[in-house]
Parts: C-alpha cells; structure tokens; sequence
C-alpha cells in the first residue's frame, strides 16, 4: 500500500442530521500509524468515522481521502453495529474474505471464537459479536482499519490479547489503525495521534501524550 503523510484531511466539515449539528467546522489531518479519537457519548466520534468511509456524507465541507492501495480492499471498516451477517455462520464471515478454513480457523482462535465457529452471528453475545467483528477486520488483510469503538462489550481480563493481536497484525502489515473510543486508557495504551471530539469540536489533535495533557490539564484546546 502506498500512503501519503496524510490519510484523510477534512477541510470545515459540518455534519447535520435531523437538524441537529454532529460535527462543527471541523479542520483537521489524520496521518498514518494509530490514531484514537477520543470524546464522551455524543461528541462525534461515530459521525467522524461515517465519514471517513463515505458512509455519509458532509452537509458541508470536503473529506479528501488521501489512501491509494493495490489490496483489493484499501480498508476495512467496522462501524459501530459491528456490520455483522446475522443469519452467516462465525466462520463464514472469514471465508467470504477467499480466507481458508484453516487460516479462518487461526483468527477465530486467536479471538476465543473457534467454539463458535458453526453458530450463526444471530447466536453470539454481544462481546463475541464484538470479537468477530475485529478477527474480521484483521482476516481481510487491509492495510487501513477504521474501528468504531472496537472490543467494547468484551470484559477487561482478555482485552489485553486481543489489543497484543492487534497491534502485531499492525506491524507485520505495517498497516494503520484509526478507531474511536471514550476510554482515555485504551487510547494512551495504543495510539500514537489522539483527536479530542466535544460537542462535534476538535478539542485537541496532535501526539496522543500531549492531546492527553490537553484534555485532562486544562490546556488552551481543553473542553
């Protein structure tokens, strides 16, 4: 895959829905490498990430995506219902990727999933749906995954794993990760750009440590 500095640029984005303002005049760069976008329920997180994977569309403003790839799939997108085929078996949302059974197989161990492998999606709970959705993501092989909230419903003594799996895949691919997430942890554990959504505002960008020191210190960007 062949990337720019830059990922995605939005230039003055407004994102109404309803009548309701989503995103206000957002301008702002996302570069390769993982980048967490932080903020509380509400903020925009979701709609940033709709975004960015044209799912919509901005009421006003540009989107430039700056992502060129000769994978057949530039990135793969886990929004926040999962996206997942409910009536298709667990194995089966690997395989439809032309992964084997074999290798599906692996990824599915690897997310404590192999179990499930016969069920339908229909059957999984909610942190298992949340599993499948990310072994998912990593089986494609697309050197950009976009997650929305990843892993959220999964309980915190196995969410270690499955972030170490993730983060290897992301250096043996040298792939890159944005993904959205309320938890200031998660994202100083693993990111290394942070973007602070509040009421649809970037807040601060920049580094994860300093957007970090922004928001929680008060600084000149801080909500």
């Amino acid at each position: 895959m062949a990337m720019s500095d830059v990922l995605f640029e939005l230039l003055n984005v407004t994102q109404l829905t309803g009548g309701v303002v989503r995103l206000r005049n957002i301008t702002t760069k996302i570069h390769p490498g993982v980048t967490a976008v932080l903020g509380p329920s509400g903020a925009g997180k979701t709609t940033l990430l709709n975004l960015l994977v044209g799912y919509e569309k901005p009421t006003s403003g540009e989107v430039r995506q700056n992502v060129s790839a000769t994978h057949k799939l530039p990135y793969f997108w886990v929004p926040f219902d999962l996206g997942l085929w409910k009536q298709h078996k667990v194995i089966e949302h690997l395989t439809v990727l032309g992964v084997n059974e074999q290798k599906a197989g692996e990824w599915l161990k690897e997310f404590d999933l192999e179990e499930q492998a016969a069920q339908k999606a229909s059957t999984l709970s909610q942190g298992q749906a949340s599993r499948l959705a990310v072994a998912r993501a990593l089986a494609s092989e697309a050197p950009l995954l976009i997650f929305d909230e990843p892993l959220v419903h999964v309980g915190p003594k196995r969410m270690p794993h499955y972030w170490t799996v993730i983060t290897h895949y992301l250096k043996e691919r040298k792939a890159s990760l944005i993904f959205s997430t309320h938890d200031p942890i998660i994202a100083a554990s693993f990111a290394d750009h942070g973007l602070f959504l509040d009421e649809g505002t970037v807040q601060g960008s920049g580094a994860m440590d300093d957007v970090l020191m922004q928001v929680e210190g008060g600084g000149q960007n801080a909500p």
